[in-house]
């Protein structure tokens, strides 16, 4: 069900280079707009923080913002899905705080996937379903 000892590996990580225990993962974002859909995917050996941070970005963008087209209302359920099992599968990995290569980094170091791009993404989803949750509300409720 989840990573299997064989598939863990000890090797750098793809984005914080570390060399910590690492699966192969693979995360994939969608943004749909109307008739064109944005995607992205972030695959390779990936550890177990820089798993979450992937998970959490890539996740929340599609959720917020990948249903907006024809093609992306039906791909955006199957990478979210997808994106669950492998975090899942990072789960297997050894807690950070556990490896000493993490203790080599300062407290505030942050993975870089996170960052203005994804505030305003989760920003913008916040602003576009408040719009629509109040136009329902007013054409059910009336003025």
């Amino acid at each position: 069900m989840y990573a299997s000892p064989e598939a863990i590996a000890v090797q750098p990580c793809a984005v914080c280079k570390l060399q910590v225990p690492t699966a192969v993962l693979r995360f994939r974002q969608n943004i749909g707009m109307v008739v064109m859909r944005k995607t992205a995917t972030m695959s390779g050996h990936l550890c177990r923080r820089c798993s979450r941070a992937y998970f959490s970005n890539f996740t929340l963008s599609t959720l917020l913002l990948g249903w907006w087209g024809y093609i992306s209302l039906f791909v955006t359920p199957f990478d979210v899905i997808s994106n669950v099992w492998q975090f899942m599968k990072s789960q297997k990995l050894p807690d950070p705080s556990e490896t000493s290569a993490y203790a080599m980094l300062p407290p505030d170091h942050r993975v870089p996937i996170i960052g203005p791009s994804t505030k305003f993404k989760l920003v913008y989803g916040v602003v576009v379903y408040g719009a629509i949750f109040l136009f329902v509300y007013t054409t059910l409720h009336g003025s």
